[in-house]
């Protein structure tokens, strides 16, 4: 159980970046327009 919640979360935790990084990108991208 440890060792499986140890490899599922830096996918969880990068999916997350991911999806804050491509916000961030859509509101530059709205503000530079």
């Amino acid at each position: 159980m440890h060792m499986l919640a140890l490899h599922l979360y830096p996918t969880v935790y990068s999916q997350v970046l991911l999806k804050k990084f491509y916000f961030e990108l859509i509101m530059v991208a709205k503000f530079e327009i």
